[in-house]
Formats: structure tokens, C-alpha cells, sequence
């Protein structure tokens, strides 16, 4: 694949974008499938309800404007390329658009997460001064997602991983997931903690007025409850050179 023509904007330093998502139309099918089977009701608790809070968009994702975004999170190549020619972007670290594959069950999740660090890999080594990439990890089998971690530094050329804050409700500081900062500790690669909306035990007053569980508030509050449980529970004493990374200003923890 050729890169678009078009000279970059001259810049002292280099641009790199940290989060850029990208997706599949396997991903997106899957996703529209469980919202189908019955659009949440504002009251209603259900893995429905979650990812309509992790992706807003699907639900209305046939206006112009969504369709636009999907397309550009459906673009590995001469588009997303030419997009960063355009804004001066020298480099994007790309890694799989929330909720991953998190709200899968753990056979179905497994799979995904292969298939797309794979194809992650084929775009980075196609642009490599262009993209780098974050893996996406099955958590829900935690060793299988440590495994798939290495093979995703050493075999594929990924520079870490990226995970969502909750797996079903479940947060990263629970001992069982320990495996896997072992293993990022092991390897010298960051952990991106990125932001779902509200776990099952957090989520009914956010429920009150649309959008307040996803941008608005609920994935700051999120991602720094998640980012503080880890602190808390001793992860950092038992692992000192684990590097985990949050986006938006720190999230919520700065305020």
C-alpha cells in the first residue's frame, strides 16, 4: 500500500496521537447483535445497557455523522494516512475502539483478540514509522490473555496492550488478573487503562439523564476509580517497574 501523497506541516518535534481506536466489521456486527436483541430501557441493568454506555454511537449510527466515524474507525490505510497528513500527525498508537473484545464470553473474546492483533500487526509493519500498536487482551481467561500478550510483544511487534477498566463488572486489581501486570512487569511494556461506562455496581444514577455514563462524566469517574483500585491494591509495590498509562488528563484523579 502506497502512502497518500501530501506533505506534512513542518514541526520542531513530532506529533504522536496515544489514542487512536480503530475497529473491524466483525467487532461492530457482534456489538450491534446483543443491542438488537432488546434496545435497553433507560432502567433496565444488562450487558445491553453497558455497551450502549461504552458506544453510544451504535444505537444511531445511521446518521451521517456516525456513519463518517465508523468508516474512519474501519480505515487502516490510505484515508486514516491521509487524515494525519492533513492535521500534522506524524504518528498514531492505535489500539481496538472501547469495549474491546471484554464484553464477549471468553471463547468468542479469545478468538477476536487474535485475529485483531494480527491484523494490527500487518498495518504497523506495512506504516511503521507511521503506526504502532497496543494488543487487545481476552481478560476474562487471564493467563490465555498474558500469553497473548507476549506473543503480541515478541511475535508481533506490538508495544504493549491496551484493557478496558471493567470485565463484566469485574476490575483489574482482583487478584486473578495479576498474571497479567506479571507479565507486562516481565516484559517491559505499558498497560493502557481505558475507559468503559460505569461497572454494574455504578452505573443506575448515571442511568438519569442521557450521555451522563459515557463521555460526559461516567468514563472519567470510571477509568479513575479503576486506575485508584490498582494503587491501592499493592500492584506497584509488588511490581515497581509496571508502567500502566491513562489517557484524557489522568481521568478523574487530577480533580
Amino acid at each position: 500500500m502506497n502512502e497518500p501523497k501530501g506533505k506534512r506541516p513542518a514541526a520542531k518535534y513530532k506529533k504522536i496521537a496515544v489514542e487512536e481506536h480503530f475497529s473491524t466489521v466483525e467487532h461492530l456486527d457482534h456489538l450491534r447483535a446483543i443491542l438488537e436483541k432488546t434496545y435497553p430501557d433507560q432502567k433496565v441493568i444488562d450487558e445491553e445497557r453497558f455497551i450502549a454506555s461504552d458506544a453510544p454511537f451504535l444505537p444511531i449510527s445511521g446518521t451521517p455523522e456516525v456513519r463518517e466515524m465508523l468508516e474512519s474507525l474501519l480505515d487502516m490505510g490510505e484515508g486514516r494516512l491521509q487524515a494525519m497528513n492533513t492535521f500534522g500527525i506524524d504518528m498514531q498508537v492505535l489500539s481496538f475502539v472501547s469495549p474491546g473484545v471484554q464484553v464477549f464470553d471468553a471463547a468468542n473474546e479469545i478468538q477476536m483478540a487474535k485475529k485483531v492483533n494480527e491484523e494490527l500487526s500487518k498495518v504497523v509493519n506495512e506504516h511503521p514509522t507511521r503506526f504502532a500498536g497496543l494488543a487487545s487482551l481476552a481478560l476474562q481467561d487471564p493467563n490465555e490473555a498474558a500469553d497473548e500478550l507476549e506473543r503480541s510483544v515478541k511475535d508481533l511487534g506490538l508495544k504493549g496492550a491496551c484493557i478496558c477498566t471493567h470485565t463484566k463488572g469485574e476490575y483489574p486489581d482482583e487478584k486473578k488478573y495479576r498474571v497479567i501486570f506479571q507479565r507486562a512487569h516481565q516484559l517491559d511494556v505499558p498497560i493502557y487503562l481505558h475507559p468503559r461506562g460505569p461497572s454494574p455496581d455504578m452505573i443506575r444514577p448515571y442511568l438519569v439523564y442521557p450521555f451522563l455514563d459515557s463521555a460526559m462524566l461516567g468514563f472519567a469517574a470510571e477509568a479513575g476509580l479503576s486506575a485508584l483500585r490498582l494503587i491501592c491494591s499493592g500492584l506497584f509495590d509488588e511490581y515497581p517497574r509496571l508502567k500502566v498509562v491513562l489517557g484524557h488528563l489522568g481521568e478523574a484523579i487530577p480533580f
